[in-house]
């Protein structure tokens, strides 16, 4: 049952909502248990931890969407929610709303807009007697007043801001007005849109599940210093932990053991603390084992001299000690610093491999416009990605790398996006694996195992065992496990997994690491370096990138090519 702040609370430390004793498990595990916090008005809190740790889950339960083992969540009384979810089919948003429309709505505004147009229209007629009249004009006056509570008059000027910040505002995208509506726009920008609505919202809690995925260096900038500006509550799934640190006032991080460590202060004092506490704890853990194995070496040494048996003085001095030992021994299991804070599965090493002869790309004169906004011009431009080829595309958020890559998708029949002008070929008969962050190719629901195997033009229980394994799922319960139980994190892996196990001759990857554990990106960029066929990867994760070493680099939107290796 929902509480409300208690009196004499002051307006700035304001209950909003808390989790108290809160345990959550899996078929095969728990995620995390002994979960606790408070958010008042004004704190923005940040989960963290590796890709499965469950973050989504704990922000789901917050939201009261999953329920926990045990433990209970309290929502303020009157307390409304913004949530923003780290998979955006997951909010039904009509793709004919335009931008206005959308953050109006988020705060009633769009109806009271409709209200007072269908009462101007009723001051205007000329039947009115006086009475009448006063009834409208009062109706209007509190219109007016709901109006301007809810920011009316400056809900523009807001909005601008929001958009200008996200890069979403016509100056940064060339297009994008308030006017445009979501199917104008290219899939990232529809994202930051639904973000923008979110922080526009007249909401008392926020919640983001990785909300920086699809921002670039400037916008992760500004969205850090809005929610720590903010006096809303705030609650973030999140593994960017610079933003993290310039955003967030306070730290919940998720080990994959299930321990959660909580800590007041920005992601360099929790990580600081967190170390020395950890170090300390193992130092304990150590010492009491020590000190268990002495004494299980003394009394085994007595025991094996026979001496407990000598008399009943010796018999009770040995039962002591077998109580004793025994004690330590379950003091020692539950010590915190037995038990290791973060794993990381060791997998057979694995490469993209493509049945046959790998495929070639090319592509000449192409370009791509939304309703008279030029996504993508590459017109004075003949590109050929050879087989054994890696094309990284790089450039700012907008600039057409994900229109491009889409294109060439097309060209394969895997979705519907023709360019405007131009012509791209891929050879024949040619498989083609297609990732993109709005479309994972994954089914919704079903066995991991069973996606795998019936991805593979050969069904091999082994091979498809070892491949999601090398995208991270541990080898227990990996038959029975299912993909609505997955994170986001967690169905980018299996939607990679699914590609590998396809063997395609071509390879369309659209920030295939967003969301992915340190580990599985180096396992990803090692197994691409010896794909055999042409692949075309648009990142701007810098450090994946050094890691690949691609063969080209296409920078957008000013067009030039640079070969990379010989």
């Amino acid at each position: 049952m929902a509480k409300t702040a208690e009196n004499g609370e002051s307006d700035s430390r304001k209950f909003v909502a808390s989790i108290k004793d809160v345990v959550f498990s899996t078929y095969d595990r728990v995620l995390f248990y002994d979960v606790n916090f408070i958010l008042h008005r004004g704190d923005t809190v940040a989960v963290t931890g590796q890709s499965g740790s469950g973050k989504t889950v704990l922000l789901k339960i917050l939201m009261g969407s999953e329920q926990p083992d045990t433990g209970e969540v309290n929502i303020a009384k009157n307390t409304r929610i913004s949530y923003v979810p780290q998979e955006m089919e997951d909010l039904e948003v009509s793709e004919d709303i335009s931008v206005k429309e959308l953050f109006f709505k988020a705060r009633g505004l769009d109806q009271i807009e409709v209200r007072l147009r269908h009462i101007e229209a009723q001051m205007c007629r000329s039947d009115l007697n006086r009475n009448e009249m006063d009834k409208v004009l009062g109706e209007y006056d509190r219109i007016q007043d709901e109006f301007q509570r809810r920011g009316g008059y400056l809900a523009e000027t807001e909005m601008d801001l929001i958009l200008e910040g996200l890069g979403v505002d016509e100056r940064t995208s060339g297009h994008i007005n308030h006017e445009t509506k979501l199917s104008e726009v290219s899939s990232g920008q529809r994202t930051r849109l639904l973000l923008g609505q979110a922080l526009f919202a007249d909401s008392n809690l926020l919640v983001l599940d990785n909300p920086t995925a699809h921002l670039d260096v400037k916008a992760v900038g500004w969205l850090a210093s809005f929610v720590r500006d903010s006096n809303k509550a705030i609650l973030i799934a999140t593994q960017d932990t610079a933003f993290a640190e310039a955003g967030c006032n306070r730290i919940v991080e998720i080990t994959d053991f299930g321990r959660v460590l909580t800590f007041e202060g920005n992601y360099s004092e929790f990580a600081l603390k967190r170390d020395v506490i950890l170090e300390a704890e193992r130092r304990a853990a150590e010492t009491a084992k020590e000190k268990l194995a002495k004494l299980q070496e003394t009394y085994n040494k007595f025991k094996g001299e026979g001496v407990f048996r000598r008399s009943a003085d010796m018999a009770q001095v040995g039962r002591a000690l077998e109580s004793r030992i025994n004690r330590m021994q379950e003091d020692l299991e539950n010590m915190p610093g037995i038990i290791p804070t973060f794993r990381d599965n060791r997998a057979k090493e694995m490469v993209f491999t493509s049945r046959g002869k790998g495929g070639t790309i090319s592509f000449e004169g192409l370009a791509k416009s939304y309703d008279g906004y030029e996504a993508i011009d590459i017109g004075e431009l003949d590109l050929i990605v050879k087989r054994g080829q890696i094309l990284h595309i790089s450039g700012e958020n907008g600039s057409g790398k994900s229109t491009l890559v889409r294109m060439i998708a097309d060209k394969a029949g895997l979705v519907s996006f023709k360019p405007d002008r131009g012509e791209i070929k891929i050879g024949e008969d040619m498989v083609v694996g297609y990732y993109a962050p709005d479309r994972l190719g994954i089914s919704r629901k079903g066995l991991l195992f069973s996606e795998i195997l019936d991805a593979m033009l050969i069904r091999n229980e082994g091979e498809a065992s070892v491949i999601l394994q090398f995208f991270g799922f541990p080898p227990q319960g990996l038959r029975e496990r299912r993909i609505e139980t997955l994170s986001g994190g967690e169905k980018k892996q299996l939607a990679l997994a699914k590609i590998m196990a396809i063997r395609p001759n071509i390879l369309l990857l659209d920030e295939p690491t967003d969301g992915l554990k340190q580990t599985i990106k180096k396992r990803v960029a090692s197994a691409l370096k010896e794909f055999e066929g042409a692949a075309v990867i648009v990142s701007h994760d810098s450090e994946f990138i050094n890691d690949l070493n691609p063969d080209l680099e296409l920078s957008l939107p000013d067009n030039k090519v640079k070969v990379k290796k010989n």
